[in-house]
């Protein structure tokens, strides 16, 4: 794999403010007359996780990565409650960017909450999207007790006296054994994020139940991880996958892709063999 660094993107930043007052940092690059990729990324990361897979998606669609509100250079609610980051925030956040982009269906890709976004969004207004890409989220009771221990360990780190830059590397390492996603992750990303706001999600998704719409719906789906991803390496993770595979049934024969040699960010770990699944499964829709 060539250094991370050789594969970033050049897509501009762009700002939305939104009706609640909210303004969001987005990255744009592409095909204006190519179906859309939304890309949302996982708690306490931001657009720019995405920035190794934007070019070789954008050569035949139009790719909007967008940093959810309170990470990035998204503002935060003013209120910092909890109310001001529940799911239907959140989607209503992608909602206006993409109507304020004139872009009216498109395809979701989610890493963890981002794809749990995704998921709300189906369960909502179904029209609004193309395909749903999940990246290390397997949607059921055991993926979603894993991911609030993880924040829950999170926060406590953050709650403590530690200094950004410790607390950066320690995440960073959580979610990665190679090197250059550690370093890229902990000096681009986690290094200037407010891990504190991560307590505003607690909770989220504690009732959350997608089995009926997930079984009901026709929607191309396709489910990511990496090969020695944390989520699915445990027993909570494990038969969480086990569960959604179960639940997607045979209507969707190719949906599970495991990337050989990644863990918990495969996008980053290998944006090569990433790129290639993901736009192996768009072209096939």
């Amino acid at each position: 794999m060539k250094p991370l660094i050789r594969q970033l993107s050049n897509a501009k930043s762009h700002y939305f403010l939104g009706s609640q007052g909210v303004n969001y940092e987005y990255r744009m690059k592409g095909n204006q007359d190519g179906d859309a990729i939304v890309m949302l990324h996982n708690l306490g990361m931001d657009c720019r996780v995405f920035l190794p897979n934007i070019d070789a998606l954008a050569e035949d669609y139009l790719v909007v990565a967008i940093s959810l509100r309170g990470h990035g250079l998204s503002d935060k609610p003013k209120s910092g409650s909890a109310d001001a980051y529940n799911l239907s925030a959140l989607v209503q956040d992608v909602i206006e960017i993409t109507w304020n982009l004139e872009v009216q269906r498109f395809h979701l890709v989610g890493h963890g909450l981002g794809a749990i976004i995704g998921y709300e969004i189906l369960s909502q207004d179904p029209d609004t999207l193309l395909s749903l890409t999940s990246i290390s989220a397997p949607v059921s009771n055991g993926s979603l007790k894993e991911l609030n221990k993880i924040n829950a360990k999170v926060n406590g780190l953050a709650s403590r006296m530690m200094k950004q830059k410790q607390l950066a590397n320690i995440a960073a390492k959580f979610v990665s054994d190679n090197e250059q996603t550690i370093s890229f992750v902990r000096d681009e990303i986690f290094y200037g994020s407010d891990f504190k706001i991560l307590k505003n999600f607690k909770g989220l998704l504690e009732s959350v139940d997608y089995t009926e719409v997930i079984q009901e719906s026709s929607l191309p789906m396709l489910l990511i991880e990496g090969e020695f991803d944390f989520m699915t390496e445990s027993r909570n993770g494990k038969k969480a996958m086990q569960d959604m595979l179960a639940l997607m049934g045979d209507n969707y024969p190719h949906a599970h892709q495991i990337i050989p040699n990644t863990g918990h960010i495969p996008s980053l770990d290998d944006p090569t063999a990433f790129n290639q699944v993901l736009l192996g499964f768009l072209k096939s829709i």
